[in-house]
């Protein structure tokens, strides 16, 4: 049996490099979790490890960009599939931002949502200018290979079985 190949962390990367590329002296975050930690009922006392298992549940965004007059929380998506998903998310994250310990040092500066996207979708595009929301088109070098991978994952028998 052949060694499945290891996991490439696409969107990571993707946002990184969107990060560098677009922002390379802004002070950003990236995966940072929004809002404010999970508490517990007001007659519990959580020791430190179940407060982390709390904030497990809490939302994240992909990057978080610092300029001198915004706060831009980014979302990426490589797959059309996931960008209504992401517009979503940037919904969500907007109203819970402000409540990110890590973030509330920059405000009071603007909420910028923005939607990163590798292929342009017309529809996608028209509803963030609906919802307020920025869209923005970026192919990295590498998607090509991404897509050819995405179509062998596709395409190949589920683990375990033979033809």
């Amino acid at each position: 049996m052949r060694p499945y190949p290891k996991r490439q962390e696409w969107e990571h990367r993707y946002v990184s490099e969107y990060v560098s590329h677009f922002y390379p002296q802004a002070q950003f975050f990236l995966h940072l979790r929004l809002g404010a930690a999970p508490q517990p009922q007001p007659d519990e006392t959580l020791e430190e490890g179940e407060e982390r298992l709390l904030r497990v549940y809490m939302r994240w965004a992909d990057a978080i960009i610092i300029t001198s007059t915004d706060v831009v929380i980014i979302e990426g998506k490589l797959r059309p599939a996931e960008y209504t998903k992401g517009i979503a998310q940037l919904e969500l994250y907007k109203k819970i931002a402000e409540a990110t310990p890590q973030l509330k040092p920059f405000f009071p500066r603007t909420i910028k949502c923005r939607l990163v996207v590798a292929l342009d979708d017309p529809a996608a595009a028209a509803l963030c200018r609906e919802k307020g929301l920025e869209y923005q088109v970026w192919r990295p070098p590498w998607y090509d290979e991404y897509v050819v991978r995405l179509r062998g994952r596709d395409t190949r028998l589920p683990r375990g079985t033979s033809p």
